[in-house]
């Protein structure tokens, strides 16, 4: 009898750990949101909604572009660096933060679907954030809140 007991407690465990592990891994590591608007709108919107937030653009790649340089043709996409140097400074001063350097600066997609809608996508930081302590995560989970501020004030 105490061998069936502990083979059901030892399996209500492993089921309670796989539901656990389930509901925090369960949001998309890449959100993705559509824009009401053109590409080139969408492109604009997003421009004044970062410098409205206090943060920077230090460069846009333009990936369609580059691809027909390459002999490619691609519907149009561009990937803007998104960067709030207060943040930003807050990890980088940091030496045994500044390996966040590689997630940095943000980044935001602008992209066109073969259906002809536009969208934006984003690395889901709030959801990363949750894997990290300390300083770190409060940065990210900052810096995932206001991109997701950004974000929804372009379809407003």
């Amino acid at each position: 009898m105490y061998l069936i007991y502990m083979t059901i407690g030892i399996l209500l465990g492993v089921l309670l750990m796989l539901l656990i592990h389930f509901f925090r891994t369960s949001g998309e590591m890449i959100k993705e949101t559509n824009s009401n608007f053109s590409f080139s709108e969408s492109e604009e919107k997003l421009i004044k909604a970062v410098e409205q937030g206090a943060w920077k653009m230090p460069a846009v790649h333009n990936l369609q572009e580059i691809m027909a340089k390459n002999g490619y043709k691609v519907l149009p996409v561009k990937v803007f660096e998104i960067c709030k140097p207060e943040l930003a400074n807050s990890i980088l001063s940091r030496s045994d933060e500044r390996k966040m350097s590689a997630m940095m600066p943000c980044r935001v997609s602008l992209y066109q679907k073969d259906d002809g809608s536009i969208c934006f996508s984003r690395i889901n930081a709030k959801m990363m954030s949750g894997m990290l302590t300390g300083h770190i995560k409060e940065v990210m989970t900052k810096a995932a809140n206001e991109m997701e501020e950004i974000i929804n004030s372009i379809n407003k």
